[in-house]
């Protein structure tokens, strides 16, 4: 193989690689104290109420409230088809929890950054603990809070 043909396998397979690489799109670690939210532009500042929307294309968008996640999909921010991932930060260990597996308590006492008072958690035992911790608290799904939220 001359030198000319091997360069150029060297190019394909990295450009081929390139592109694998973006077509999986990856979640990004929020940085609390430094990131600001997509809709209110306030800093991120709550390690237990942070999300995140990944796109297809694989763009971040972080969030600092619930409240800001359902804003932010109600006008649009982006295109619903085009999200790869939404993702809630857990509310014991800040973990990432798809929207579709989070279980979230809703509570006025629990007093999130921009109102939407609603914890998530990994699965519903997790939820019910916390729950049983707060009088009134209730557990709900993502589609429920989000018609909760966007009123």
């Amino acid at each position: 193989m001359t030198s000319i043909n091997k360069m150029h396998t060297i190019v394909s397979l990295l450009a081929i690689g390139l592109f694998l690489g973006s077509c999986n799109p990856k979640p990004e670690k929020i940085n609390f104290g430094k990131d600001n939210c997509a809709e209110c532009k306030m800093t991120i500042m709550d390690a237990k109420f942070g999300a995140e929307i990944v796109t297809k294309k694989g763009k971040v968008y972080k969030f600092d409230d619930s409240h800001c996640v359902a804003t932010f999909l109600k006008r649009r921010g982006v295109e619903l088809n085009s999200i790869s991932k939404t993702l809630f930060v857990d509310y014991n260990n800040g973990d990432f929890i798809e929207v579709k597996m989070a279980e979230f308590v809703v509570s006025s006492q629990l007093k999130s950054p921009m109102g939407g008072n609603a914890a998530a958690f990994k699965n519903k035992a997790e939820a019910q603990k916390k729950a049983d911790e707060i009088e009134g608290s209730r557990i709900t799904n993502w589609a429920t809070l989000y018609n909760i939220l966007i009123k």
